[in-house]
Formats: C-alpha cells, sequence, structure tokens
C-alpha cells in the first residue's frame, strides 16, 4: 500500500489556501510527497494538487493591484 506522506489541513486558519485547504503557499504550487507501491519500486514521489494559493493575503494582493 502507498503512504502518503503530507501535512495535516488547516481549514480553521486565516491564512490557508482556500482551494486546496492547506496552509498559505503564496507564489508557488503546493505539492504532496507519497511513497510508492513497494512492487512499484517504493520511491517517493511527488504531486502537484494546488496551482495558486488562494489565502486571504493572496486575496487582499489581487484587491490591492
Amino acid at each position: 500500500m502507498s503512504t502518503l506522506i503530507i501535512e495535516p489541513m488547516s481549514l480553521r486558519e486565516s491564512t490557508s489556501c482556500q482551494t486546496c485547504g492547506h496552509g498559505s503557499h503564496c507564489g508557488t504550487s503546493k505539492y504532496v510527497e507519497f511513497k510508492d507501491y513497494a512492487c512499484d519500486g517504493g520511491e517517493y514521489r511527488q504531486v502537484k494538487i494546488c496551482d495558486s494559493c488562494n489565502c486571504i493575503k493572496c486575496r487582499n494582493k489581487q484587491k490591492e493591484a
């Protein structure tokens, strides 16, 4: 079984991304890392889960521009 290695989602934080639910990742994409199945080599892989942050800070910056 593959093992997903991610940080806990922070839906209650005011600085969390409203798109993916993780902590703010302003200006960057958000990736999660997981360990592949042993039969597939057991390597660590990264998967992009969010292209752009949508937190309060980012929305305020967009309003100012």
